[in-house]
């Protein structure tokens, strides 16, 4: 189960090693981008007559980081100036610049409200400056982090606050943590027990313990008490977001996955359960990509269509309230999801470079005039 416990953080670094490639061979990869493996050609396009759009040149296009709004996208671009973060929003023909380095940046990352942009810059293997700035491009603070990689996680819960929280790594897996709220400035170092984690409330965290006997335990963490408890004992993975908590299990064969849905906070009994497929890859199961918008009633789930390693993917949207599913996009690649805020679209993709219309069932690839 180690790699598994380790897969946030193994994902970011092979988005990191994506960036980097992109700008070495990027027009080999705009070649790659056509292969048959991508699967996205089998899906209809969007009929765009009379429909205003904006371009994100290929050639400048590092990556698609996210949601600032239900319309707003940030993305990070390269061009002979350096490096820089951009809002795009549907229907605007040029897009806002809100920072610009020299530097390499490594993540730009939106608070839940969209009032803040979080970013690590670094020229450095060792070190990075961590950058917190309001959506008009605004200085909140910056602290420059000894580490060689940061992780961020904006407090994404039902009744979020605006505060991050920040782990800084070493090469040995040792790490410094600490929770910053963008309001107030304010810092406060912690002392968290694993740092890759999911926001729960604004007062706990909740992270996959070490392996036993019965498999993995979900445990809940206070940071302000410091108090531990274990919610769930034997879980392949767990994934939380505005007051929905989803922790996946596997069957005592092997072939089945129950993802059973907790709500703010009460793990006693889920409030919904549905089974999928289950993919084991290096002895571990694969916890399927997962979003909730904010109203919590839907939840897309990214699952496969048969049990073989090999499996293509089809993305559900899961009703909490009838307990059904039903089928958005399918035969797609195992992939990061993320919705906009009211659940109309979806950014997809190792890169989040591919826009799917969820009221449409339509998807398509961001760069070359891909975003609406």
């Amino acid at each position: 189960m180690k790699d598994e416990k380790y897969r946030p953080l193994i994902e970011r670094i092979i988005r990191i090693c994506s960036i980097i490639l992109f700008l070495l061979v990027s027009v080999l990869l705009v070649s790659c981008s056509k292969d048959e493996k991508n699967h996205i050609d089998t899906v209809d396009k969007r009929e765009r007559e009379n429909k205003p759009f904006m371009e994100v040149a290929e050639s400048a296009l590092i990556e698609t980081t996210g949601w600032l709004s239900r319309d707003e996208i940030l993305t990070i671009e390269q061009d002979d100036d350096g490096q820089a973060v951009f809002l795009h929003q549907f229907n605007e023909e040029e897009p806002v610049e809100l920072f610009r380095t020299s530097d390499a940046i490594m993540s730009a990352d939106a608070s839940a409200s969209g009032e803040y942009v979080a970013i690590t810059h670094s020229s450095k293997s060792d070190s990075a400056t961590l950058l917190i700035i309001n959506r008009e491009g605004k200085q909140v603070l910056s602290r420059d982090i000894i580490s060689s990689y940061v992780l961020l996680e904006w407090d994404d819960t039902e009744n979020y606050k605006e505060q991050l929280l920040v782990m800084a790594l070493q090469e040995d897996w040792s790490y410094d943590s600490w929770l910053i709220n963008a309001d107030t400035k304010e810092e406060s170092e912690l002392n968290l027990p694993k740092p890759f984690i999911q926001w729960l409330d604004g007062e706990h965290i909740a992270y996959m313990g070490d392996a036993n006997d019965r498999g993995l335990p979900v445990h809940q963490y206070g940071m302000e008490m410091k108090d531990n408890r274990v919610i769930y004992e034997d879980a392949v993975g767990i994934f939380s977001k505005y007051g929905r908590t989803i922790i996946a299990s596997v069957d005592e064969e092997g072939d089945s996955m129950t993802l059973q849905v907790y709500a703010k906070g009460e793990f006693e009994k889920p409030i919904k359960e549905i089974e999928i497929p289950a993919i084991k890859k290096d002895e571990d199961y694969l916890m399927p990509y997962l979003d909730v918008p904010a109203d919590g009633n839907r939840i897309f789930v990214l699952a496969p269509l048969t049990e073989n390693e090999s499996s293509l993917y089809e993305l559900l949207e899961w009703d909490m309230m009838t307990n059904e599913t039903e089928r958005i996009v399918d035969r797609i690649n195992n992939e990061p999801i993320a919705s906009n805020m009211d659940g109309t679209y979806c950014l997809y993709g190792h890169l989040l470079d591919s826009l799917i219309d969820l009221e449409e069932r339509t998807i398509e690839k961001i760069p070359q005039a891909e975003i609406m």
